[in-house]
């Protein structure tokens, strides 16, 4: 028994505390180092996925901007429609110049806010003013902007109750184009 004892203690205390177990107060350097590796892909992963975030958010403002831009293109039409009946005038004056009933009609226009003027489309880029409206004629401080904006009128043949609006936002993102675009059916609602 007492030489067990002794085996014991002596392996405990030379042996196995010298080489192989000591008991130590801190970090080796390996472990350190995968730590700090640890640590970094975790930094990494966070800020990869918040650089996708911050362009999703991007991208989902522009096509905010441009639905709304889409729409007013087609508000303008309507109010364009509007105008005429309360004029007395014929609902497609200023929307279209169809002489010929037997052909297919379509026109690619651009429109300004607020003269709300049709002119032909040229592929220029919207202007925005210093109170956040955009326009294609812009007088004072106004700002380029990405985006461009056509509106396409058709109206086919002996068709004089209905015409069909198009309106195509387009901008530049990350080295493609990027568009929306909205459809409606305009209708004579004033019989004239």
């Amino acid at each position: 028994m007492v030489v067990n004892k002794i085996i014991k203690n002596f392996l405990k205390n030379f042996l196995m505390d010298r080489f192989f177990l000591k008991e130590e107060k801190g970090f080796t350097l390996i472990e350190v180092m995968v730590s700090i590796f640890v640590v970094i892909i975790g930094i990494a992963g966070v800020y990869s996925i918040s650089s996708k975030i911050i362009s999703d958010i991007n991208l989902v403002n522009l096509r905010t901007t441009a639905s709304f831009l889409a729409q007013e293109g087609i508000e303008i039409v309507k109010n364009i429609r509007d105008s005429n009946a309360l004029m007395g005038g014929s609902w497609l004056d200023g929307l279209i110049d169809d002489d010929d009933d037997y052909k297919v009609y379509k026109a690619d226009y651009r429109i300004d806010y607020p003269t709300n003027n049709l002119s032909t489309y040229d592929d220029s880029n919207l202007l925005i003013s210093k109170d956040g409206f955009y326009s294609y004629n812009c007088s004072g401080g106004c700002d380029s902007t990405k985006f461009k904006r056509k509106i396409i009128i058709e109206k086919k043949p002996n068709d004089d109750e209905k015409i069909k609006v198009s309106v195509i936002v387009s901008w530049p993102y990350k080295g493609r184009t990027e568009q929306i675009k909205v459809e409606q059916n305009l209708y004579n609602l004033y019989g004239f």
